[in-house]
């Protein structure tokens, strides 16, 4: 298994391009190794504080009324 490195999908060694994505899989286009996981920390991070806020500003909303 070869990876692509326009996409990161892992791929059969002998395809000529990558069926997520349609990149030519020359030589300079493949990666060997493992696929690292990216992190979603910040993005939960951001999502928690901002229903965080969105309800705060719904509280104040409702008790000035």
């Amino acid at each position: 298994m070869v990876r692509c490195s326009n996409c990161g999908n892992n791929i059969s060694s002998n395809l000529t391009y990558c069926p997520k994505c349609g990149a030519s899989l020359e030589t300079d286009n493949i990666l060997e190794g493992p696929i690292k996981k990216k992190s979603h920390k910040k993005q939960i991070l951001l999502l928690i504080t901002s229903v965080i806020i969105i309800i705060s500003i719904c509280i104040l909303v409702a008790l000035n009324f």
